[in-house]
């Protein structure tokens, strides 16, 4: 079974936070290894599958040049929290 990382900005909102660490708690429930990271960017040589909670603060709120966060994108998967219509879903399905 591949580990998880699940990736949240560490100066977004704490409810996205708080999202981030239940996906970790349940996964650890069901028998998959999975860690919280809530500095640092997706790794290029990782066989673990990457969530990014949030993605519309994780890649706005991040300080990573142009490189690392096109990287980021194509190595993991985004967990949009946000409702359709609002500004901050339009900027996660740009992410998406």
């Amino acid at each position: 079974m591949r580990e998880l990382n699940v990736f949240v900005a560490p100066t977004g909102n704490a409810f996205m936070h708080d999202i981030a660490d239940w996906i970790v708690e349940a996964a650890v429930e069901t028998g998959r290894p999975a860690t919280l990271v809530v500095d640092g960017s997706p790794p290029t040589d990782s066989s673990k599958i990457n969530l990014v909670v949030a993605p519309h603060e994780f890649y706005v709120l991040s300080e990573y040049d142009d490189t690392t966060l096109h990287e980021a994108l194509h190595l993991s998967v985004p967990v949009c929290t946000e409702q359709p219509g609002t500004p901050w879903f339009d900027l996660t399905a740009i992410a998406a």
